[in-house]
């Protein structure tokens, strides 16, 4: 994976173009027992895909603090998600270089109303109830859609980038929220551009939105997104 990310880096395209490659989707007969454990048998993938490199350098960091909450309601009666967000690190996350800080539910005050009200709202939780969340590379860490999270800022004193992918996945033994694929899935190299671009669409919407000339990157977007019968789903939290 780390290969293919330099790769795509290398001519000039942003990381998450490095879906094109086998090796994103096949990681999932490494993941499938962890996953089932969690979700149940046949689960399947949300397409929501994002690739991560940050670099070690001051000025480069993850996505602000935000929750996932594209979805509401995605906690199942048992108490354990529908909706699972899944992080995979391809190199070691530290402090240094762009970890995970989290807010554990049971210390953030407005967790449980945020499964019912995906309306962003200040902040309210004690700064000391920050968690980092350092991880080794080739581990999997996981969190519902509601769970307050970032990557922090990395420095210029970091050994190397941090390198990441995620994705949702979804139980298979519930109505799908939005579209889902099988596992394990074998895409066309054009569905798999497809979902590149519905990543920068969802995920770095804001930022190309109030860029100079951007409405013809957008354009092609859509184009490509409809080509396989998507349309963009815009965020505006990040």
């Amino acid at each position: 994976m780390i290969r293919c990310i330099q790769g795509v880096r290398a001519a000039g395209l942003p990381p998450v173009f490095a879906l094109v490659y086998d090796v994103f989707f096949a990681v999932f007969a490494d993941l499938d027992a962890t996953l089932r454990g969690v979700l149940g048998e046949g689960y399947r993938i949300m397409p929501n895909f994002w690739i991560y490199h940050i670099e070690p350098a001051d000025h480069d960091h993850g996505f602000e603090p935000h929750r996932d909450a594209e979805y509401a309601d995605t906690i199942g009666p048992d108490g354990l998600p529908t909706v699972l967000t899944v992080w995979l690190a391809l190199t070691d996350a530290v402090p240094l270089n762009s970890c995970m800080y989290v807010v554990p539910a049971g210390r953030d005050p407005d967790y449980a109303r945020s499964i019912g009200d995906l309306t962003p709202r200040p902040p309210r939780f004690a700064l000391e109830d920050i968690r980092a969340l350092p991880a080794v590379a080739r581990s999997m860490s996981c969190w519902t859609q509601y769970i307050y999270h970032w990557g922090s800022r990395s420095s210029r004193r970091a050994a190397f980038p941090r390198l990441s992918y995620a994705l949702y996945c979804h139980r298979g033994d519930v109505a799908p929220v939005d579209q889902v694929l099988e596992v394990p899935s074998t895409l066309r190299l054009v569905d798999r551009l497809a979902y590149a671009c519905r990543g920068l669409a969802r995920y770095s919407y804001l930022a190309l939105r109030d860029a100079p000339d951007s409405q013809p990157i957008l354009d092609f977007f859509e184009a490509q997104l409809a080509r396989v019968g998507l349309t963009g789903a815009w965020s505006t939290t990040r």
